[in-house]
């Protein structure tokens, strides 16, 4: 994490004991063949998977969305907890009439919202990036709740928000904008936005999450978040542990306050939203393990992840 992901360490202390419990995916874990939706079908542009969906006396009553697969599932970001099973939402085609999609799950953690139509064959499943790929600097294009399209640029990765490590880009969209590549290949969502200094950033929960959180509502399952079990905060060399949960999968593996993580899956760990990234990377049940100092000695531990406690 750099740049904007510094200016977010105070969100990881406001979550407190549950900093690394956030979603999975990683190079092998979230995007991988076992993860991805239905391949999509060719289209003539490739932003036509985009679609809005609107949801009536909410929050955020209108957000972009995309079309996953061929079976009219629709992943949408909206606030998961306004949001019931069998919610009736409008969708709307980017070209068209409104069509009727009734709500399948919602994760209130993240805020993904996935919707399905009963009559899938006016849409487009969308092309689905990689966004463990995404580096500073890549190009990419937004479009907005409204339907308009921007230019924008990542500006970092590893970005906190709340307990979730998002993509930071420079072009300022209201939640709910889908963020994809030239090609329409889309790279996530918006879900919030960051300031620092003078720079305003739109947050973009990552497509690699995104796949991993519909894929288990599409199956019915409550979505499972990765759990470490430790409060940290960021110090020089890596981050230090500040607290351990009882019980928790950082407690079984010996890590104490005072510890200093340097490492995960031997990816080096420079702060808080390093941290954060990789383990959201890591499948519930998965091991990891985890290089740290104690006094003037370095140590490595397995961990094994859990599933974070509701």
């Amino acid at each position: 994490m750099r740049g904007l992901g510094r200016w977010a360490v105070l969100a990881v202390l406001s979550v407190g004991l549950v900093a690394c419990e956030v979603e999975a995916t990683s190079p092998d874990d979230e995007a991988g063949a076992s993860s991805a939706p239905v391949a999509p079908s060719p289209a003539s542009d490739p932003f036509d998977a985009i679609v809005f969906v609107e949801l009536e006396g909410a929050a955020i009553s209108r957000a972009a969305g995309v079309v996953v697969d061929d079976a009219g599932h629709i992943a949408t970001v909206l606030h998961g907890d306004e949001v019931a099973s069998g919610q009736r939402v409008t969708i709307i085609p980017t070209e068209g009439e409104g069509i009727d999609a009734d709500v399948i799950g919602a994760d209130p953690r993240t805020g993904i919202t996935v919707v399905r139509v009963s009559d899938p064959t006016s849409l487009v499943p969308a092309m689905l990036g990689d966004s463990d790929q995404v580096a500073a600097g890549d190009k990419l294009v937004v479009v907005g709740a409204a339907g308009d399209r921007v230019s924008g640029a990542v500006r970092d990765t590893g970005v906190l928000s709340g307990a979730v490590s998002t993509i930071a880009i420079d072009a300022a969209v209201e939640h709910g904008g889908v963020v994809a590549t030239d090609d329409g290949e889309v790279q996530g969502l918006i879900v919030g936005s960051s300031v620092g200094g003078d720079v305003e950033a739109s947050l973009v929960l990552p497509i690699n999450l995104l796949i991993r959180v519909t894929n288990q509502l599409i199956a019915g399952e409550a979505p499972a978040h990765p759990y470490l079990g430790v409060s940290v905060e960021s110090a020089p060399g890596g981050v230090v542990v500040r607290q351990t949960v009882a019980g928790s999968p950082a407690d079984g593996a010996g890590l104490q306050p005072g510890d200093l993580i340097t490492a995960l899956q031997g990816r080096p760990v420079e702060d808080t939203g390093d941290l954060i990234a990789i383990v959201q990377q890591a499948e519930v049940g998965q091991d990891i393990t985890v290089t740290y100092q104690r006094g003037d000695t370095e140590h490595e531990v397995t961990v094994t992840v859990t599933a974070a406690p509701e």
